[in-house]
């Protein structure tokens, strides 16, 4: 059974090796018996993946700082403020999870826990990219409706519905598949395949409602505005197809039996971490182009998206 590193130690081990064996899993399967080494051995340096966490983690303090008070503006601000938070723990849970190995203090069944955040977190944000693509679809294919007779509360109530959906699939996976495991594999391989179902989901969601979108400003029969709201939205859909969507694929193959090599988890890893931490920066660089304060380009920015 082959160790990963923190930058992609994600899902579970893998049950088939290079060599096309299987290898039967066992409880240490789920629960690795020594931590995983922290080395250069890795694609990607530690250091590095750390590094970028922890700029990542302050820019979406920064991000939930400027939206305290603009939470109830629009139906954007709320799913903007969840992907932060959800964004920021990812980000936390990476950090803590360094810090822990790093100090000598962790135990297998720290690991249980850091996999279910960060799966959590990770589907959280992925829902709420979703959301956000979706609602700048319906405003701009229906903008009457959207803007005179959509609920006033849907935007909270979408919000807190995806967290739970989240926080559901991810516990009772984890649970069917760890706590249960010697008396539920077939339940659990069952959980695995409705989570990943809900993966896909939420990918072709992005997907469609966002090329819909771009279909609509480009080739529209009217003339469309393309505000900062879109380039914003834009600029995140770009960045998670790139750095974000990776990660996803390969949990939801790691259900498969399918070997994965440390190397493309190590990859996953640093870029699911750059996918969390580029908020502030795509605020900035969108503000900035009026605006050449680093504070007044966010602001203006976040003002935009919230006010649209």
């Amino acid at each position: 059974m082959e160790e990963r590193g923190l930058g992609g130690d994600f899902a579970t081990m893998d049950p088939v090796t290079p060599d096309g064996s299987v290898e039967y899993p066992t409880m240490d399967t789920y629960i690795p018996a020594d931590p995983p080494p922290v080395s250069s051995e890795f694609l990607i340096p530690d250091w590095l993946n750390f590094t970028i966490a922890l700029i990542g983690l302050a820019g979406n303090i920064v991000v939930l700082w400027f939206l305290r008070d603009r939470t109830q503006r629009n139906s954007i601000s709320v799913y903007v403020i969840n992907l932060a938070v959800a964004d920021f723990l990812f980000l936390c849970t990476f950090i803590i999870l360094y810090v822990v190995v790093f100090t000598g203090q962790v135990n297998p069944v720290h690991y249980v826990y850091f996999h279910v955040m960060r799966l959590f977190s990770y589907i959280t944000g992925v829902s709420m990219i979703s959301a956000i693509s979706s609602e700048c679809c319906l405003s701009v294919l229906f903008p009457n409706w959207y803007h005179s007779h959509r609920p006033r509360h849907t935007s909270s109530v979408t919000s807190s519905v995806l967290w739970v959906v989240a926080f559901l699939l991810v516990i009772l996976t984890y649970t069917l598949c760890i706590t249960l495991f010697y008396t539920a594999d077939d339940i659990c391989r069952i959980m695995h395949f409705i989570t990943a179902a809900w993966l896909i989901f939420l990918f072709v969601v992005l997907s469609g409602s966002s090329l819909v979108l771009l279909i609509r400003i480009l080739c529209g029969s009217g003339r469309l505005l393309i505000t900062r709201l879109h380039v914003t939205l834009g600029l995140r859909v770009l960045v998670f197809f790139l750095c974000g969507l990776l990660l996803g694929i390969l949990w939801i193959k790691s259900g498969t039996n399918s070997y994965i090599s440390n190397s493309l988890w190590s990859i996953a890893g640093f870029l699911s971490i750059i996918n969390s931490s580029v908020n502030l920066i795509i605020y900035f660089s969108v503000g900035s182009f009026r605006h050449k304060s680093l504070w007044l380009s966010v602001h203006k920015a976040l003002e935009d998206v919230t006010e649209e």
